[in-house]
Order: structure tokens, then sequence, then C-alpha cells
């Protein structure tokens, strides 16, 4: 059974596979990869993301992006929690990120061999978090599933605009 969603965002190809091979020991959970923040922005509602990733560089993802992501992100009824991970740590830079919702922020440099105890300490308050109840009338309620697939107890999934 999926348990967590984790949506990664990275343009480098041995990023997401350092990603896809530290987060492979979170038991029941699945990696969606993107190439793009646009991208990840669009599959942020879909995907159900508990945990979303960001490989931060500075040519490819503005602080324009960032924030478009952020604030979409915050505006769920359940937030994922974020990981921004880059090069190198910038102080300048962690402050800002803090302040728009980032949850962690460190660099593969200074912090690559702690990245799956970083994950699985994320993924584990993801998991502690206590859902948000709704109220449905019953008139709009969805109808029960009669055939569900069988899900995979982990995937990846990747998507590409090119």
């Amino acid at each position: 059974m999926i348990d967590v969603t984790i949506l990664a965002m990275s343009a480098d190809e041995k990023w997401l596979e350092f990603l896809w091979t530290e987060s492979r020991s979170a038991r029941g959970s699945r990696l969606i990869a993107t190439g793009s923040m646009e991208e990840a922005c669009d599959l942020l509602g879909c995907a159900d993301a508990r945990l979303i990733v960001v490989d931060w560089e500075d040519a490819t993802v503005s602080s324009e992006q960032m924030d478009c992501l952020l604030w979409s992100n915050s505006i769920r009824p359940h937030p994922a929690a974020v990981l921004v991970v880059s090069e190198s740590y910038q102080r300048d830079y962690a402050l800002s990120l803090f302040r728009m919702g980032v949850d962690e922020y460190i660099s593969m440099s200074e912090h690559s061999d702690q990245l799956r105890t970083i994950i699985d300490r994320m993924l584990a308050r993801t998991r502690t978090a206590q859902p948000v109840r709704t109220v449905e009338l019953v008139s709009q309620a969805p109808g029960p599933v009669r055939d569900p697939l069988p899900l995979a107890e982990s995937w990846i999934a990747s998507a590409s605009t090119a």
C-alpha cells in the first residue's frame, strides 16, 4: 500500500537517480519526478504529495517559480512538507526559503550522506499528521469503487515537456 507520495523536481537525471535510491528505504512510498517547476505545480494537486523535494539550481529554478510552487502547496487542504536541496548551502537564501514555507534546506556537498535520514524523518512527520475531516452531503458523496486496481509497493513516474 502506498502511504506517501514524494514529488521531486529536478532536470538532473543523476540527482533523481540518487534521490530514488535514497527514498526507496521509505516503505510504501512512491516517487513522482518532474523536470520543471511548472510540471511540479501542475502535478501537486492530483499527485496528493506529502513530501516535495526540489533540486535548487539557480540556472533552472527562479525565485518566482519557487514562490508559485510553495503558494500552491500552502493552499492545499493537506500541504506537503518541502525539502530544498542545493549543491551548496547559501545563508542568504535560507531565511527566505524558510519564510516562504520550506521545511528543510540542505546542501548535497555537506549533507548527501544524511539525505536518507532527513527524508525518513520528514516522511515520519507526514505520516503522523492527523488528516482534516470534511463533511460531504450524501448526494455529493462519490459512489463505491467496485474493482480497484492493485497498487505496487513503490514505483517511479516521470514527466517531460521535451
